[in-house]
């Protein structure tokens, strides 16, 4: 799969699996930006620091999202889009 100026977005990305999976799209060049949609402020706000820290504050973001709710998750897609 290529990535390298693709921007991903990684549902539940500030922990476990899809924090695992956002390190991976960072380490394989998803080089436009990592979008870290979670509830949980706390941990997506640690992410990005952990992530910019490593790969560059301009590589990944945090958008706070409860993907269950549908609008809210259309909503978010379309603003990381826009970017």
């Amino acid at each position: 799969m290529k990535i390298s100026g693709k921007v991903a977005l990684v549902t539940g990305g500030a922990s476990g699996i899809g924090k695992a999976v956002s390190l991976k799209l960072l380490e394989n060049g998803a080089k436009k930006f990592v979008a870290i949609l979670d509830l949980d402020a706390e941990s997506g706000q640690k992410a990005v620091s952990e992530f910019s820290e490593k790969f560059g504050a301009d590589r990944v973001k945090y958008i706070k999202c409860d993907v269950t709710q549908e609008n809210q998750l259309k909503g978010k897609f379309n603003y990381t889009w826009r970017k």
